[in-house]
């Protein structure tokens, strides 16, 4: 199931232009970003098919709430600590990073939609 899922989403990215993809050209390297907390099954499920149905060469897998720190350009390898909230639709997640690592973590499901509906 998950496997058609990505499927699908790359058959609609792939006519617009934001790659390209075929198993003849596989894609060379995937990082994927699962939630804090998810389980081993999650991460060999994720494996199995960028591997095997997509074609990949080499899969990463990393917590989305490093990534997001990643992508704010913040500098996770210091020694100094910093915390970064997500506040999505469903839920609001926190994180503690130092050192490339997640120190805590936490989630909560009030979170955006919640919060609309509480102005």
């Amino acid at each position: 199931m998950l496997a058609e899922f990505l499927k699908l989403i790359l058959s609609e990215l792939q006519p617009k232009g934001w790659f390209s993809f075929s198993k003849k050209k596989p894609f060379n390297r995937v990082i994927l970003g699962l939630p804090e907390g998810a389980s081993d099954y999650d991460h060999e499920c994720l494996f199995d098919v960028m591997f095997e149905q997509i074609g990949a060469m080499m899969v990463f897998i990393a917590s989305q709430p490093l990534l997001a720190a990643i992508g704010s350009d913040i500098e996770i390898k210091s020694d100094l600590a910093t915390v970064n909230i997500d506040v999505g639709g469903g839920t609001a997640c926190g994180v503690l990073i130092s050192k490339a690592k997640v120190i805590r973590s936490g989630s909560t499901r009030m979170a955006g939609n919640a919060l609309d509906q509480a102005i």
